[in-house]
């Protein structure tokens, strides 16, 4: 029996019969019962111990064949890129980096990694493996570093499709509204979302900032990330989009007419409040869709849908006989 302390040296114990030992001697009785240094060899660790990763970048290894399969799933890799969004996954690793190319992949794993926890706007390196599931190409991590913090990000890209292209992209859907009107987003399930013309599925994580929160009660825009659960060849369908946000679609019309002393609203049927553009002072009891001045002034009105407030333009009125 032969073994190696930290050191370097190597130690013999047992039965030299071969020669084995390294010791010039072979064929022998001689038992060795306690562990005896070989002389003039040592041996030298290698580098690293683990996969060889090939330095690349995330647009080099999302490739797809006609079928929709990762043309790199196998390949130990380097790439770099900027964390957006947040960390879908409650125990390990769900999110996506995102380079200066506006090329994105998604990083995921059951358990965390060198003790990193995902912050948005960290650039960071990964050392891994080119996976795919269900479609979605991702990066299982073997190291993670972070190379600087704090850094800008893309560009919300405006899209009315969910796509190969929206795989892991930080996207925008616009003048949403729910296909079923649930009242509150789910937890680790599927929401239908539509903009008259087609029809998203929204996917809420347990670990998602809208999780058991109530949905909107007017349209929305939806700002996330483009994924895709496919479970069969060809994957050319199942595209979702995880949350990172949502605004409401403020569409206030906020125009007047004047007949008179009174201004009245075009927008009706919401909530108001009448002003004096003086001071911007509220006026007390004017709540109404029409305003009727009692003095010469400048006046506009606040108008209110749910969560959009918007001000119109001050009109003049020039009351009549003062």
């Amino acid at each position: 029996t032969m073994a190696t302390k930290t050191d370097g040296t190597v130690w013999y114990w047992g039965r030299n019969y071969y020669g084995e030992f390294g010791n010039g001697s072979s064929y022998g009785s001689a038992y060795y019962n306690t562990p005896t240094q070989t002389q003039g060899i040592c041996v030298t660790s290698t580098t690293g111990g683990g996969p060889s990763y090939t330095t690349s970048t995330i647009g080099a290894v999302k490739g797809n064949d006609a079928s929709g399969v990762g043309t790199s799933v196998g390949d130990s890799v380097t790439i770099s890129g900027v964390v957006h969004c947040q960390n879908y996954s409650n125990s390990g690793y769900d999110f996506v980096i995102i380079d200066a190319n506006n090329d994105g992949i998604t990083l995921f794993s059951s358990t965390s990694v060198n003790s990193y926890i995902p912050t948005e706007g960290d650039e960071i390196e990964v050392d891994g493996v080119i996976t795919q599931v269900n479609g979605l190409i991702q990066i299982k991590p073997d190291n993670i570093a972070v190379l600087q913090q704090g850094v800008t990000l893309q560009s919300v890209t405006i899209s009315n499709v969910l796509d190969e292209t929206t795989e892991s992209q930080l996207v925008r859907l616009e003048n949403l509204e729910l296909v079923n009107g649930e009242t509150m987003w789910p937890t680790n399930g599927n929401i239908e979302v539509t903009n008259t013309v087609d029809t998203f599925t929204v996917r809420i994580s347990g670990a998602s900032g809208l999780a058991g929160t109530p949905t909107p009660v007017i349209n929305f825009h939806l700002t996330g990330i483009g994924k895709q659960d496919d479970a069969s060849s060809p994957y050319d369908e199942g595209y979702q989009i995880y949350p990172c946000g949502i605004d409401p679609y403020c569409d206030i019309d906020i125009s007047t007419t004047l007949n008179n002393e009174t201004i009245s609203v075009t927008d009706t049927g919401l909530a108001y409040q009448w002003i004096d553009c003086a001071d911007s002072s509220v006026i007390t009891g004017e709540t109404g869709e029409s305003f009727t001045a009692l003095t010469d002034g400048n006046y506009a009105v606040i108008i209110t849908q749910g969560p959009c407030v918007d001000t119109s333009a001050c009109v003049f009125v020039d009351v009549l006989g003062l």
